[in-house]
């Protein structure tokens, strides 16, 4: 921030501050809209005005603008404005690129993790398909409980990566 906006923000009071930003906010469209007629008057209370419409029984001075330069065919702009307008078109368009690779990146993540998942649940689904049919076929008593275990822990990891 340079000294005189620091002072411009410390010292003058908010009513000051506020008619610079309005003055130029009037400069700037003064600026860029250089066919518009623009008048300027002073209220009763001293306070210089600007529009493009001259307000009724105040004496108004109409205001000539100057057309552009002739070499503003790209917008007016200086050459170290152009710089940084052509640098910030850069940088946009590599960041857009960033994106768009993140995004297929991404999307090769979730297809690989669903296939992943697929697998995982044919793999549960078979092997519990196995465990029945253990069961069904008949198995020693002492395995009873844990066959039993294990297939409830296959019905689980088939609701996991099934469902």
């Amino acid at each position: 921030m340079s000294g005189y906006s620091y002072l411009s923000a410390v010292v003058l009071p908010a009513w000051q501050r506020g008619r610079r930003a309005g003055l130029a906010i009037a400069f700037w469209l003064l600026a860029t809209a250089p066919q518009a007629q623009v008048y300027k008057w002073t209220d009763g209370a001293g306070q210089v005005h600007y529009g493009d419409r001259p307000p009724a029984q105040v004496p108004t001075e109409q205001i000539e603008i100057a057309p552009p330069p002739a070499d503003s065919a790209e917008g007016g702009l200086r050459p170290g404005e152009r710089q940084l307008l052509q640098n910030i078109t850069t940088e946009e368009r590599r960041l857009a690129r960033e994106r768009q690779a993140q995004s297929r990146e991404e999307a090769r993540y979730r297809q690989a993790e669903a296939a992943r998942r697929r697998t995982r649940c044919e793999d549960y689904r078979r092997r519990l398909q196995r465990l029945e049919d253990k069961l069904v076929a008949g198995y020693k008593v002492r395995e009873s409980d844990r066959l039993h275990e294990q297939r409830d822990d296959y019905r689980i990891k088939i609701k996991e990566y099934c469902d």
